[in-house]
């Protein structure tokens, strides 16, 4: 496999992975004002913060992808699913 990328059930990930979700959700949502704020309610430390931040992608960032592919899609003349994976099949073969 040459991908950069694994899709993993949580159960499988130590807990902070998903604090550090829940601190990026506080955040976005402005349910916390700065990040020394979404870390403490989250019950994370900063620098646990800071090292996985990057790595860590909640499932919205994927439907937002999902969505710019279906943009792209039209945008191109596509009708089918078919067509967007013709369009881009470098991308889709790091999937299968």
């Amino acid at each position: 496999m040459n991908s950069d990328y694994l899709i993993v059930s949580k159960k499988i990930l130590p807990d902070y992975y998903e604090k550090v979700l829940e601190a990026r959700r506080l955040l976005d949502s402005g349910a916390a004002e700065d990040v020394s704020s979404a870390v403490r309610q989250a019950g994370i430390s900063r620098s646990t913060y800071y090292k996985y931040k990057d790595y860590i992608l909640g499932f919205m960032f994927y439907k937002y992808l999902s969505d710019k592919e279906i943009d792209y899609l039209y945008e191109k003349g596509g009708e089918s699913v078919q067509d967007l994976i013709d369009l881009d099949k470098e991308t889709i073969g790091m999937f299968k």
